[in-house]
């Protein structure tokens, strides 16, 4: 992370410390895109966003570039896609790598990534990029120089086994 956006994050964070601290100025919150404006009664500070708010489709859950998701997929004999969780999140243009890691699993689950809506990876071979490895070995996919815009991700529990699992999402 640049030195910039090291001290733009200190500064959101001491902003939002005296705002808890001295109480409710009647300030707003809005996001646009990437971008999240706070503003108060004496400051205004714009945060870069990752995760894209409400901008999930059902019933993909929002993830945040760096940070792991811990989730379960319970063990059931119901038919797809009740063997699935979803999640998505926004990648900035410009990102030369993209990595999708799926980890601490108990049983054989796999990896699917698609681009733009929540149908680029649910159903049969609808996705564009895929992780599939044997039993409960980590699911690994790169993308180089991927295109901006928000991906969808399925983890996809191959026999309804159940299992705890890791997802996460990088980009450099």
């Amino acid at each position: 992370m640049s030195a910039p956006a090291t001290r733009l994050r200190i500064a959101a964070a001491t902003l939002a410390l005296l705002v808890v601290a001295c109480g409710d100025d009647g300030g707003t919150i809005t996001t646009v895109g990437e971008l999240t404006t706070t503003t108060g009664a004496t400051a205004s500070t714009t945060t870069e966003a990752t995760a894209p708010p409400g901008r999930c489709d059902d019933p993909a859950e929002p993830l945040t570039l760096g940070i792991p998701y811990e989730g379960v997929i319970d063990a059931t004999a119901d038919p797809y896609p009740a063997n699935a969780r979803y999640f998505c999140v926004e990648v900035p243009a410009g990102a030369s790598t993209l990595v999708f890691t799926l980890t601490d699993l108990e049983a054989d689950l796999d990896l699917y990534v698609g681009l733009g809506s929540i149908e680029s990876v649910q159903g049969v071979n609808t996705w564009e990029w895929a992780g599939q490895e044997f039993e409960n070995a980590p699911e690994y996919i790169e993308i180089v120089n991927p295109e901006g815009g928000v991906y969808y991700i399925e983890v996809f529990d191959y026999n309804g086994a159940g299992s705890t699992y890791t997802v996460m999402a990088t980009a450099d």
